[in-house]
């Protein structure tokens, strides 16, 4: 009897190791597949957009309130991974903000906002450009930048196609002037003729401040 219950005491202890082990080596697979399915997790949603650019082009909607100025198509061609946005420093307090509105098979057209962070106030930028007429170029105010427009040291870009070739169209430079907060017309390039050709870079100029 004495040696059955010793026997009964080595098996248990020999059952519990083996218990012990099972557990975790149990536990050990756990962890491998839990990395695996987390792997594939990963490799589901690395490539999904963040939502971080969504919000900044709901964020600057909010505050610039652009379709009051322009329709802003909200099918306008962009994906979560761009919103479409560009802030600018002017100072520690004020910024340009470049809004792409629609985008178009060849290009797209842009608003430009002067933003106060301070006070919140937002103001539509309008830029000088001339049209194409029978008397000759015509200058008119615009909310709509063109094309393409970008912001470098102080002095904004644009420039839009009036064909997808592009020998035609136009090109300006303004001046940011912080008194009047608002862009000053510094050269002006225009093409109104739409003839296929080589000459993409020699526009007649139609107004040039220096």
């Amino acid at each position: 009897m004495r040696m059955l219950k010793r026997y009964w005491e080595l098996m248990k202890d020999n059952i519990r190791r083996h218990l012990y082990i099972i557990i975790i080596v149990l536990g050990f697979i756990g962890v491998i597949s839990g990395c695996s399915r987390l792997e594939e997790r990963y490799n589901e949603v690395k490539d999904i957009p963040s939502v971080k650019e969504v919000v900044t082009r709901i964020y600057w909607q909010d505050r610039l309130q652009w379709n009051e100025y322009r329709d802003c198509s909200e099918e306008s061609g962009f994906g979560q991974e761009d919103a479409g946005i560009e802030v600018h420093a002017l100072n520690d307090n004020e910024s340009l903000v470049l809004v792409v509105c629609n985008v178009y098979a060849y290009q797209a057209d842009y608003l430009a906002f002067y933003y106060n962070h301070t006070t919140g106030d937002a103001t539509p930028l309008e830029v000088v450009r001339y049209q194409g007429t029978d008397g000759g170029p015509s200058p008119y105010k615009d909310y709509d930048l063109g094309g393409f427009a970008w912001y470098e040291d102080g002095t904004l870009l644009t420039y839009t196609k009036y064909a997808g070739h592009g020998t035609c169209g136009e090109r300006a430079s303004y001046a940011w002037n912080d008194a009047t907060k608002e862009f000053d017309l510094m050269r002006f390039e225009a093409e109104y003729d739409c003839v296929e050709s080589d000459q993409l870079d020699d526009w007649p100029v139609i107004y040039d401040i220096l």
